[in-house]
């Protein structure tokens, strides 16, 4: 059975409810597990620590030498990686950004397409169907996704069918007692921003430039027969479970872009790229937008984004308080954010006074590890070094460490994702000169008003917006 591109794909069977959601039973039952779905997005963050200093075990004359050395390879990375013109295919790296149900806060990760060839059994019919697949979209909407998709490139679609993506336990390392079954992918359906039902398939379109986008839909003969209400339209994902009647996570109003930049950091953190074990170098790609003296930077630590601010003398800085996660740990704790932090000797401790991590920037590269200009000078054992930047850890304006937690409470005791240093973001070599041109966003209609992912919002549409070229949080 062919997928024809937005119209409903597969009717529902046993295991998919496609009446009409009520929103007011229904979310009582995904806070109850919001915490399953929490851990397939940031494992780590769901312990919680004590805010005390932490030992560097070395590490900062390590990562003196060694970091400089690893960015010389920035530009090899995004060679690799970057997504060819549609004509050439469309396997390559792709950012995915996404909304929580509040419309409040912007999620974004990164996904991969590759090229692969197989069937899958699909049983949303009463009679169960192959699918022939030609792409996988690996972590397409969760981290470990194997996501199966049928690339039309003279239609230039990507279909994908409702499908199981596996058991929650082995595939995707869920470690609770609760039985929960098999993890579903589906495409979700919302009306004026609000979901309304899921099972259906999704239909991606590929652009000549390689780009991609989700294809709304055209529900007007579901409409005109009232099986659908008026203005539906496809919006993101939903992912359920096939024991329990819940969700294990879920995004709405999804965009899709290529990445135009390396973002490279050190991390403690398995959730943030790294191994868990130590600190870890992590390269990620990311798409960067400029907005005039702010860059918007999509899938900042593979989580969420994140605004950079600069200026004309070089300088740019990481402001500290921005959100990191959907989850509220309510008070004092709060939302994981950016967090400051400060150094005592080869400890570190989080430092929730720090308004920003502080760095240079030049011909793209945006670097937070670099911490003092020096005129031309010699070291003690006479090397001479020219004149630059370079890190001095004594200089509290510039510590080159932060962290992802929340709010601590009277004890001091806090929430955390874990550690990261040494951050540096470099434009692709082709998006240099582009990104550094600013397009000043109130060159676009002043009466229109866009999410954080440039798609015109209601006026009644809460959360982050960008309104006269500034970001509003409308409540």
């Amino acid at each position: 059975m062919p997928i024809v591109p937005g119209r409903k794909i597969w009717n529902s069977g046993k295991a998919i409810n496609t009446n009409i959601f009520n929103f007011i039973i229904m979310k009582k039952t995904l806070l109850m597990i919001v915490a399953t779905m929490f851990v397939a997005l940031a494992v780590n963050a769901q312990t919680k620590h004590i805010a005390q200093p932490v030992t560097l075990n070395g590490e900062k004359a390590m990562l003196s030498t060694s970091y400089s050395q690893s960015a010389q390879g920035i530009n090899t990375i995004a060679k690799a990686s970057k997504v060819a013109h549609a004509e050439d295919g469309i396997a390559g790296d792709y950012i995915l950004d996404f909304q929580n149900w509040a419309g409040d806060f912007t999620g974004s990760m990164s996904f991969t397409i590759e090229d692969a060839e197989g069937t899958i059994v699909l049983d949303q019919y009463e009679d169960s169907t192959e699918f022939t697949y030609n792409v996988i979209l690996r972590d397409f909407t969760l981290a470990g996704a194997e996501v199966k998709a049928f690339y039309d490139a003279e239609q230039g679609t990507i279909e994908i069918p409702v499908q199981d993506l596996g058991d929650a336990k082995t595939v995707f390392g869920y470690t609770g007692d609760q039985e929960i079954g098999d993890i579903v992918f589906s495409a979700v359906v919302c009306v004026d921003g609000t979901p309304k039902t899921y099972g259906y398939g999704m239909v991606i379109l590929v652009n000549e430039d390689g780009s991609l986008s989700i294809d709304k839909g055209d529900f007007s003969e579901e409409i005109a027969a009232g099986e659908m209400p008026e203005g539906a339209y496809i919006s993101g994902w939903y992912h359920y479970l096939t024991g329990i009647s819940g969700a294990w996570s879920y995004g709405f109003e999804i965009a899709v872009m290529a990445p135009n930049a390396t973002m490279n950091y050190r991390t403690t953190s398995a959730a943030l790229g790294g191994t868990g074990s130590g600190w870890a170098l992590v390269n990620k790609r990311v798409y960067v937008e400029n907005f005039e003296n702010e860059l918007l930077i999509h899938n900042f630590l593979g989580i969420a984004l994140a605004s950079v601010m600069y200026d004309d003398e070089g300088n740019c800085m990481l402001p500290f308080g921005q959100e990191m996660d959907d989850h509220d740990y309510e008070e004092p704790y709060g939302r994981l954010r950016l967090v400051g932090c400060y150094l005592d000797g080869n400890s570190i401790g989080r430092d929730y006074d720090k308004e920003s991590l502080n760095g240079f920037w030049k011909d793209g590269l945006y670097e937070f590890y670099k911490t003092e200009y020096k005129e031309a000078w010699d070291d003690e054992d006479g090397t001479h070094h020219d004149a630059g930047n370079y890190f001095v850890d004594d200089d509290e304006n510039y510590v080159r460490y932060f962290s992802v937690a929340s709010g601590p409470d009277a004890d001091g005791a806090a929430y955390g994702m874990g550690w990261v240093c040494n951050m540096s973001i470099q434009l692709d070599p082709d998006d240099v000169d582009g990104i550094a041109n600013a397009t000043v966003a109130t060159e676009k209609n002043n009466s229109v008003v866009y999410n954080l992912m440039g798609q015109p919002v209601s006026k009644s549409f809460k959360g982050i917006v960008i309104e006269n070229g500034k970001k509003v949080v409308r409540k």
